[in-house]
Formats: structure tokens, C-alpha cells, sequence
């Protein structure tokens, strides 16, 4: 697995918990943001350049974070400082087709807790016991799925209904039976 080493992540963006506020036993905190930005963001441009990982794409943010990308629009922040969240989104709005006005925005608390074992406390944050590349992948589909979802009409029968979640027996797909 890759270890992610991009920037300080404890302690950044608007609401970063002081040491002694975070649960015991945690060794970093970092603030997840997902957005929805439109239909489809072309991904191509960014993979030329060196990302973490490809499946799907993975970046560093310049000035500290990390980035997972979906080509349906979405993409996950790690991390990442609100000025340098900022600039990278804006670098990102050229590559989006079908742009919406205001983002859809998800926001969520990852910590890294060695001993976890389990994936959310009752709090609501995220449980990792460590930060990878691969596991930050795992994580980045979570908010992107509830965000994407919201918008994407789904059929129950023969007729859409817009913002309805597919029923368990149309996991593959997003059609309903």
C-alpha cells in the first residue's frame, strides 16, 4: 500500500480540532470534503501528471492534501487547507461539463486511529487505522456515492424518480426491477 505523505493534515482547513478535543488514541484528524461540481469532469488532463493512484485518480493538492477524482463530477478533498481547496477547485471548473452554480458539498472527519475496529464511531467520523492511498480511495467513494446519488434520477418500475435511491436488488445497476 502507499503511504500518503502530502502536507500537514492535522490542524488544517476551517475546523480543525486542537489535540486534546480529538478522541483518544487518534493520531491525525483530517477534514474530508466532497463536492459535486457537474455531470462529468474529464480526468485526463490531470492523469498525465504524477498521481498517487489511477482507480480512481488520485492527486496531491499544491499547498497541502489530497485529491480523489470521479469522472460523473465528483471529487473527494483530504485535508487540504481552505485557500489551497479553493484554488484547486477553480483550477478544476474548466474540466467540468455541465457545471453546477453552487457545488453540492458533503463534509465528513476522517481519523486515524491505530486500534480502531470499526468504521464510524458514534459521533459520526470515519475510522482508518491507516492513511494509504488505497484506503483514502475506499473512503472517497462513500460521500461522492450519497452526493452523486441525490442527483441522479433512478427508476422504480417503469417510471423515474428523481433523487431515489436504487433498492438493494439493483446494486449493479441503477435501474430498479
Amino acid at each position: 500500500m502507499t503511504q500518503v505523505t502530502s502536507g500537514e493534515t492535522a490542524g488544517q482547513g476551517t475546523s480543525a480540532p486542537s489535540v486534546a478535543e480529538l478522541p483518544a488514541g487518534t493520531v491525525e484528524a483530517v477534514p474530508v470534503r466532497a463536492l459535486l461540481l457537474g455531470e462529468r469532469l474529464d480526468t485526463r488532463a490531470l492523469e498525465r501528471d504524477e498521481p498517487l493512484g489511477v482507480a480512481p485518480l488520485t492527486v496531491d493538492i499544491p499547498g497541502g492534501g489530497v485529491a480523489v477524482l470521479f469522472r460523473y463530477g465528483a471529487v473527494v478533498l483530504f485535508g487540504a487547507a481552505t485557500a489551497a481547496l479553493d484554488k484547486f477547485v477553480a483550477s478544476l471548473r474548466p474540466l467540468v461539463s455541465s457545471a453546477l452554480p453552487v457545488p453540492e458539498r458533503d463534509d465528513a472527519r476522517l481519523l486515524i486511529r491505530p486500534e480502531a475496529d470499526q468504521l464510524v464511531d458514534l459521533a459520526g467520523n470515519i475510522l482508518l487505522r491507516e492513511k494509504t492511498t488505497e484506503r483514502l480511495q475506499v473512503v472517497a467513494g462513500l460521500p461522492t456515492s450519497s452526493t452523486a446519488s441525490s442527483r441522479l434520477p433512478r427508476r422504480c418500475g417503469k417510471r423515474a424518480v428523481p433523487g431515489r435511491a436504487a433498492r438493494s436488488c439493483c446494486a449493479t445497476s441503477a435501474m430498479c426491477c
